[in-house]
């Protein structure tokens, strides 16, 4: 009983809030109550008790009942709602020292995470040692990072093992080529090359003191 009275009260307070104002923002959180075979979502926005009916919900991501999602209010009209995205509340960390949200180690984005809410304190490296890599090697634009031998990506001079960073800035070579920095035994090394061209040489960065 004191549980629901609580609750009540929870959703009175949001309902006067909202009246006034006082909560548009333009992401709210959500859970899901009903899928609507139309596409739909019924919603309960911000922890109130009564759902949102019919919100258009992105139909890239498959949604379902008890879902937690992010709501967009589109500029900010409370009247104008969309679901983007699931949110994964019991995955994500508090950072002990401050109050933001910081992404789980292991996670990816793909359409059902949304980009919003977390942030990154570290980019793990893929254990593909053995692997050489081309230009092509790499399908998606954004920042790679990998554990390699350096033998197998042809790194001569350097250490036995390599940190490499792959630079993709677009998904073909109309936005230009690859570039792949190494770091190995305190130097690094750079190279450039295109899906169509092949690697160039690796070249040894300067760096001053």
């Amino acid at each position: 009983m004191q549980d629901m009275f609580i609750k009540k009260v929870q959703n009175i307070v949001m309902k006067t809030l909202e009246k006034l104002n006082l909560l548009v923002k333009e992401w709210h959180l959500g859970k899901v109550k009903t899928v609507n075979p139309n596409g739909t979502l019924d919603v309960y926005i911000d922890g109130g008790l009564d759902a949102t009916p019919s919100i258009p919900a992105n139909p890239q991501v498959s949604f379902k009942e008890n879902d937690y999602v992010w709501v967009l209010f589109v500029n900010r009209n409370q009247n104008n709602l969309f679901v983007m995205s699931k949110r994964y509340v019991d995955s994500v960390q508090y950072n002990p020292s401050s109050t933001e949200l910081y992404a789980p180690i292991n996670h990816n984005h793909n359409n059902q995470y949304s980009p919003l809410g977390h942030k990154h304190t570290r980019l793990a490296s893929d254990d593909s040692r053995s692997v050489p890599t081309t230009p092509g090697s790499y399908i998606e634009s954004g920042l790679s990072v990998s554990f390699k031998d350096s033998s197998s990506i042809g790194l001569n001079g350097a250490d036995l093992y390599s940190l490499v960073i792959a630079a993709t800035p677009w998904i073909d070579d109309s936005g230009g080529g690859n570039y792949e920095l190494a770091f190995s035994g305190g130097s690094m090394w750079m190279r450039y090359g295109t899906r169509s061209g092949g690697w160039g040489a690796w070249k040894k960065v300067s760096m001053s003191s």
